[in-house]
């Protein structure tokens, strides 16, 4: 209520002009009591103007005081909604890095697994061949051999020859 009666009253004194401050009413008494305006100042007047004053500008300081304080505290409150936002995002990556590098671990141990399977099934299908070449080699050695004792020493040791040669031809 105090501080309505105190605007009303600023608001009154502004209406009056180039009389509205105290300070001027005081040095220039005669002007304004001349125009009719205001009676002479006196002492427990100047000390309600100047509460007044005082008052109002405790007022205008509050708002402004109270509007800046608002206009910092939004501004923290956006950088922390953005901090966070970082961190969301970092994490998000983190998550996701973790994620590929798990499928690339399965991926890598699947492959060692197929290529150890492979390596070992082409182990067995060597060996089965080198098997298989032996037992023909055996099968035309046993065939030079038992084919005719009667024969002579000289045609024997050509076709070995022959053999000899065609097998360093195929290895």
């Amino acid at each position: 209520e105090e501080e309505e009666q105190e605007e009303e009253q600023e608001e009154q004194e502004g209406a009056v002009g180039d009389c509205s401050h105290v300070t001027s009413q005081l040095n220039d008494s005669a002007d304004c009591t001349q125009a009719g305006s205001f009676p002479p100042a006196t002492a427990s007047t100047q000390t309600a103007a100047v509460t007044l004053q005082k008052h109002w500008r405790a007022v205008q300081a509050r708002k402004i005081y109270t509007t800046l304080l608002l206009e910092q505290f939004e501004r923290e409150e956006a950088e922390q909604r953005e901090k966070m936002l970082q961190q969301v995002r970092e994490g998000e990556l983190l998550v996701e890095c973790h994620r590929q590098r798990q499928m690339l671990e399965e991926l890598l141990l699947a492959k060692g697994i197929s290529q150890r399977r492979l390596h070992y099934c082409a182990s067995v299908i060597q060996q089965a061949y080198r098997r298989y070449r032996r037992r023909q080699e055996e099968k035309d050695l046993d065939f030079l051999y038992t084919e005719d004792e009667e024969e002579d020493d000289d045609d024997v040791e050509e076709e070995e020859e022959e053999y000899g040669r065609a097998m360093a031809e195929r290895y």
